[in-house]
């Protein structure tokens, strides 16, 4: 499939929906005063199901433009920034489940694509604050053998073995019955295997149920040029945010 041929696709089927999206966002404003109880329940299973199935375009598109060669642009980047940009937008939601956050982030630097760093970072949080109730999510990057470790832990529902290995190929939910408590397009796992791929590294999960999931990957870490300064690579940062 060519982009030319994607981006026609992604507008034919976005822009009626964005239609729909906006005028259901209208209506459910003058709800209380226009609409029956009923008539308002529907109007929100209408703009829910609306955003999921945009989330599930824009996850699809996502997918097919990098399986079809995406540009990088590759720039010198700091993990732990990227890492506490990330957190802090969760810090919200992780305060209103009464979840704690510990980060053990060594001072890392990337030659790498940020912007695709953020996608694989936002998703896997994601993932982890979604699945886990009550509890934490521990953070942990280092070096190792030339490679940038990262691992992202909770204490979440976890994930039966016969799941794992399906998880990162697409559509793949622990349950069909989670998909009303845990909503979410099935692609977000697929798009960090395709990323962290893409950007020369590997991805794993280890999980039990009930007692929650470890998600890993590993990129080549920066190989610093001879007659560069270097920092201080031994540093680690060790952060816990509670609620």
């Amino acid at each position: 499939m060519n982009k030319e041929f994607l981006h026609s696709i992604s507008h034919e089927l976005k822009s009626p929906l964005n239609s729909i999206l906006t005028l259901s966002k209208v209506l459910l404003m003058q709800a209380d005063s226009r609409l029956t109880l009923e008539e308002k329940e529907y109007l929100e299973i209408i703009e829910r199901n609306g955003q999921k199935l945009l989330a599930l375009i824009n996850d699809l598109i996502e997918v097919f433009e990098i399986d079809s060669g995406i540009q990088l642009s590759v720039t010198d980047v700091s993990l732990s920034a990227v890492l506490h940009n990330v957190c802090e937008r969760y810090e919200g939601i992780m305060h209103k489940k009464g979840l704690q956050l510990h980060m053990h982030c060594e001072n890392i630097m990337l030659n790498s694509d940020e912007s695709r760093l953020y996608q694989i970072f936002e998703n896997l949080i994601d993932n982890a604050v979604k699945f886990t109730e009550e509890g934490s999510i521990t953070i942990s990057a280092y070096k190792k053998d030339g490679h940038c470790v990262v691992s992202i832990t909770d204490t979440g529902i976890g994930i039966r073995s016969e799941y794992c290995d399906a998880l990162f190929t697409g559509f793949t939910r622990a349950s069909g019955s989670l998909s009303s408590k845990y909503p979410g397009t099935g692609l977000g796992l697929t798009i960090v295997a395709r990323l962290v791929a893409l950007l020369g590294g590997t991805v794993a999960v280890d999980s039990q149920l009930g007692k929650g999931s470890t998600f890993s990957f590993e990129l080549p870490a920066y190989n610093r040029p001879a007659d560069t300064p270097a920092e201080d690579d031994t540093n680690s940062e060790d952060v816990k945010i509670a609620p």
